[in-house]
C-alpha cells in the first residue's frame, strides 16, 4: 500500500484490514515517503493494534532521489532538471505463525 497525505486515513486502515482478512495473506508493504511517512506508521500502528496477535512487523527506512522538472518561463530555454533525496520507510507486516501449542489450545477451547 503506498501511503499518500490526500487519502482518508480511514481509506488505509480498511484496504490494509481487508488483505489482512484475506485467506491468501501472508505479508503486507505499508511504503510512506516524505511528509507521508507519519500517516505510513500511523496505518502500521493501527493494524497491529487491530491485529495485536496475529501479525508483526520489519521497518526499514531509504532515501529516494526525486527529479523535479523545472520550466522556465523562456519558451526557447531547455528545460532544466534538479534531484533532491527524500526520505522513505517501508514496513513490512507479516502473518504470524501458530505454534503447536497455540492450535492445541485453539482446537481445546473450540
Amino acid at each position: 500500500i503506498y501511503v499518500s497525505r490526500k487519502t482518508a486515513f480511514a481509506a488505509y486502515c480498511k484496504r490494509a484490514q481487508k488483505i489482512i482478512d484475506s485467506p491468501d495473506f501472508t505479508f503486507l508493504v505499508i511504503h510512506g515517503l516524505g511528509a507521508a511517512i507519519t500517516r505510513a506508521i500511523e496505518v502500521a500502528l493501527f493494524v497491529k493494534q487491530k491485529n495485536p496477535t496475529s501479525v508483526s512487523w520489519t521497518v526499514t527506512t531509504s532515501t529516494v532521489s526525486l527529479v523535479d522538472d523545472m520550466e522556465t518561463e523562456d519558451l526557447d530555454e531547455d528545460v532544466k532538471t534538479e534531484t533532491r533525496d527524500n526520505s522513505a520507510i517501508h514496513i513490512r507486516i507479516v502473518k504470524m505463525r501458530v505454534g503447536p501449542e497455540e492450535k492445541a489450545g485453539a482446537a481445546e477451547a473450540s
